[in-house]
């Protein structure tokens, strides 16, 4: 009988739960990729149509990939909301974005 992982079926996922199940397992994991999407899936719904919230929500997940260990998810992600927010006219988001990318690429070289 082995022992089950963590189980996320019933709650939400907290960012810093899902924090730490990226930082004891490897991200290409079925449990850790099932705490990934899960978390994705329930976000996703709490942002809607809206623009801003959506690049939003891809800056915190950039945060919640790096602080979990994996840098290049993070600025992968970044990439698509840097993007989204130069698409949408959004300048202020577009700097916070380059200045996390910057940040993260400092603190990985």
């Amino acid at each position: 009988m082995s022992e089950k992982p963590l189980s996320f079926e019933k709650k939400e996922i907290t960012e810093q739960e899902l924090i730490g199940v990226l930082q004891s397992g490897e991200i290409g994991d079925p449990a850790t990729r099932e705490a990934v999407a899960r978390w994705t899936k329930q976000e996703e719904k709490k942002v809607g149509n809206d623009p801003e919230a959506s690049i939003r929500f891809n800056i915190k997940r950039g945060n919640v990939y790096f602080l979990g260990g994996y840098p290049q998810e993070a600025l992968e992600v970044l990439e698509d909301a840097r993007m989204q927010a130069h698409q949408e006219q959004r300048t202020e988001l577009y700097n916070e974005i380059m200045d996390m990318m910057d940040s993260i690429e400092a603190n990985t070289t």
